[in-house]
């Protein structure tokens, strides 16, 4: 488990909204691609 008192990288934002758009848009790109290999 790592140290939540350590600094998070700097693409995860201090933002908490930041890091929640960043894990949606990834989740997005994730399901689009699956999606696509279930049609194909």
């Amino acid at each position: 488990m790592p140290d939540l008192k350590q600094p998070t990288p700097r693409r995860f934002s201090d933002d908490p909204t930041g890091f929640e758009q960043y894990v949606v848009s990834a989740l997005r790109v994730v399901s689009q691609r699956m999606e696509r290999a279930v049609n194909v």
